[in-house]
């Protein structure tokens, strides 16, 4: 666990506490870590964390396996209001693990992809985006590199 101070105040008038719910699908060793200890910190600076999302839930946090698409029925963006009785849609923020080989080869494939003048549709085509997708994966990959489209 990391050993990280919590502060009595927020830092600023705007910061207020959220109510999070950890809601896991696939997971590994290294994300089931993070989760951990990231759920800790969350609670150790006054934040409310729950098992089960409820009415209260500001923020859902899942996961998601690396590089494969997530069908829209499993996925808690589409389901999680309706899955779990909410009235709201709390933010969705999902944590995916991928190995340094992984991470390497797909930075090293955006780069050779965004460095062909003119670029190809084809190399942004991955499982689960719709065709024109690559349009935005080039836009970010343009403006701030590889590591943008990833």
């Amino acid at each position: 666990m990391l050993n990280i101070p919590a502060t009595a105040s927020p830092v600023h008038p705007w910061l207020r506490s959220l109510n999070l719910s950890y809601v896991p699908s696939e997971t590994t060793t290294v994300l089931d870590e993070v989760a951990s200890n990231l759920l800790e910190c969350f609670h150790l600076h006054g934040h409310q964390v729950s098992k089960v999302p409820d009415e209260k839930t500001d923020v859902l946090i899942t996961t998601a396996p690396f590089g494969e698409a997530v069908r829209w029925r499993d996925a808690l963006l589409f389901t999680g209001r309706r899955r779990f009785g909410l009235r709201h849609a709390p933010s969705i923020y999902t944590l995916i693990h991928s190995s340094q080989g992984q991470f390497q080869e797909m930075l090293k494939c955006f780069a050779e992809a965004l460095d062909k003048e003119p670029v190809d549709p084809k190399d942004f085509a991955f499982p689960g985006l719709v065709p024109d997708a690559y349009r935005v994966l080039v836009e970010q990959g343009l403006r701030g590199g590889p590591i943008l489209s990833l």
